[in-house]
């Protein structure tokens, strides 16, 4: 019975979660959250197409006050002054929609725009220092260097702009025409002002345009074509009403006819070794406006793509709210469902899980037993107290085991007599250092007994030779290291394993240190007889590795015996181990 209420539960909870959420509420969400994210980032593009356009429409009043008079007065300092301040209150805009930007902020654009800055503080400071020169003393290669800097400046940003719309496409690919459109028209800006600014240093200096110049204009001229012949195919797929029809006539004929027409004429004059018609300022002044309804279309598209942008995303958001709703309806049905079936399932069954979860804890106290819920739930809570009785009688045994298997192992490993470790768990320890893959520090070995200890157990006996190896045990112990092993090793044989060692000169002196602390102060017995106690010493050191212990014991094994048969009482030092 218990089983069929709980599949039946199960059942009605997964499906209609997973029908709700899965089917309505997930895809609505994901819409709702890519139409956010569009929204966001054509909002960091609008910003950094804008940045671009101003730090570009700077050149322009720059130019003209390099091909101006020294005159303090300029008109053309004032508006440079204005573009200046527009061109820092847009990138200043631009940096703050990418730090707001995680995706942007990952990928180094901040960065990027410190770099801008940089750059563009060195393209101003040029320019002005060129502007502040006498009229005359201006070189056409000069003017060229100051326009060549911020050339560089719209080159640094335009990264920045190319991922902030990267960006876009990859959240939504159906937003790829109008980034791409707008791109493309900045880039029409872009060529066209540079074409201008080309032509800049011989409108002041009045001298013909030289070969590099020429190429220069060419060049960006087939750019120009290029790029209005995909300008009008993208904009007809992107744009058809009758604002954007208007627009690209004006641009086809200010943009493409009136601009490009007055560069033509310029170039003409240079070519037939003519006086230019017109200054650099004015050159200026009647080209840039045919550049703003290209500026304008291409404001027109941002916004409009950003405005779908906005219904899009409110288009999401209410069928989110929608599905919401419906899941709530259903949540409401499950709940009244569940709500019959709670006291006789869901409580009784949290209640046994929380027993479960305690007795896995280890919590063994006894818990009143519930009201009666029905025969199922009675024998699950009566199960649940046999398995609570069976779990404390099971950890009594197995504390009974440890505390056994503990007492064992120490006594495995315990020598009865000094209370030091034994052979056994030196070997241990050597087994470790004898690893195929050990690696780090050297081992240190000492080696020593106890020099004619058959005499003290002959001539005081054994219980004399059991004081004396105890002593021993404690005055060697109170010298070591906390990390460092003594072991009696066999009758009246002790080891000493570092297995940091601190090298065969220092171990040396250990070993030294303990000969003279054990020779220094005799040793009394139960008896009261003192007896002057010396021992030899056989010191060796090993890199871990396969092999490394049983080397490291016959090293220090023969410079113990070299030590005995050196006439007792010393320290020997075995050779370094290969």
């Amino acid at each position: 019975m218990l089983s069929r209420k709980l599949r039946l539960g199960a059942v009605a909870i997964v499906l209609g979660a997973l029908t709700l959420a899965t089917q309505v509420v997930s895809p609505t969400f994901q819409e709702y959250r890519r139409n956010t994210r569009s929204l966001e980032r054509m909002q960091v593009f609008h910003a950094a197409l804008r940045a671009a356009t101003l730090v570009s429409a700077e050149r322009g009043p720059g130019n003209s006050l390099m091909g101006d008079d020294n005159d303090p007065d300029s008109p053309y300092l004032a508006r440079l002054q204005t573009y200046r301040e527009s061109s820092d209150l847009a990138l200043d805009e631009l940096g703050r929609a990418l730090s707001a930007d995680s995706d942007a902020a990952g990928e180094g654009a901040p960065e990027a725009l410190t770099l801008v800055r940089q750059r563009l503080a060195v393209g101003r400071r040029e320019v002005d220092r060129v502007a502040a020169l006498p009229r005359q003393a201006r070189s056409p290669e000069q003017i060229r260097q100051a326009i060549t800097t911020m050339f560089t400046v719209v080159d640094t940003l335009v990264p920045v702009v190319n991922a902030c719309g990267a960006r876009i496409i990859e959240n939504d690919n159906k937003l790829a025409g109008p980034v791409i459109l707008a791109r493309l028209m900045g880039d029409l800006r872009e060529n066209a002002g540079r074409i201008g600014s080309l032509l800049v240093p011989s409108l002041v200096t009045g001298q013909p345009m030289n070969t590099a110049q020429r190429h220069g204009v060419n060049r960006l001229r087939g750019r120009v074509e290029q790029l209005g012949a995909t300008l009008e195919q993208h904009a007809a797929v992107v744009l058809h009403d009758d604002a954007t029809t208007h627009l690209m006539e004006q641009v086809q004929r200010r943009y493409f006819g009136a601009a490009l027409d007055l560069v033509d004429e310029v170039v003409q004059a240079s070519l037939a070794g003519r006086v230019y018609p017109l200054t650099a300022g004015q050159f200026t002044e009647r080209i840039v406006p045919d550049f703003r309804p290209l500026e304008t279309l291409r404001e027109r598209v941002v916004v409009l793509t950003m405005q779908r942008a906005v219904a899009a995303r409110d288009a999401a958001r209410n069928s989110m709210l929608l599905s919401l709703a419906a899941v709530l309806a259903s949540l409401l049905v499950l709940v009244a469902i569940l709500v019959g079936a709670d006291r006789l399932v869901f409580r009784p069954l949290l209640r046994a899980k929380r027993e479960i979860v305690e007795l896995a804890k280890g919590d063994l106290r006894e818990v009143p037993p519930p009201p009666a819920r029905g025969r199922e739930v009675t024998a699950l809570f009566e199960a649940i107290g046999v398995l609570r009785q069976r779990q404390r009688e099971a950890l009594v045994r197995d504390k009974e085991r440890q505390v056994l298997s503990e007492r064992l192992r120490r006594q495995a490993e315990t020598d009865a007599l000094t209370g030091l470790l034994n052979r056994r768990a030196l070997e241990q320890f050597g087994e470790e250092l004898s690893h195929p893959d050990s690696a780090g520090m050297a081992a240190g070995l000492i080696l020593f007994d106890i020099d004619y200890f058959k005499r003290i157990n002959d001539s005081h006996g054994h219980l004399a030779g059991d004081r004396v190896l105890q002593e021993v045990a404690r005055r060697v112990q109170a010298m070591i290291r906390g990390d460092d092993i003594l072991v009696r090793y066999g009758g009246e044989e002790f080891a000493f394993l570092t297995q940091a060692s601190p090298g065969r000169d220092a171990l040396r002196a250990k070993a030294e240190k303990l000969r003279a602390e054990l020779q220094a102060r005799p040793i009394v017995t139960e008896d009261g007889v003192s007896l002057t106690v010396t021992c030899s010493f056989g010191v060796a050191e090993v890199l871990p590795g396969d092999g490394a212990w049983l080397r490291l014991f016959q090293a220090a094994d023969a410079a113990l015996y070299a030590a005995k048969g050196g006439g007792r009482n010393r320290v020997e030092v075995a050779e370094p181990i290969e």
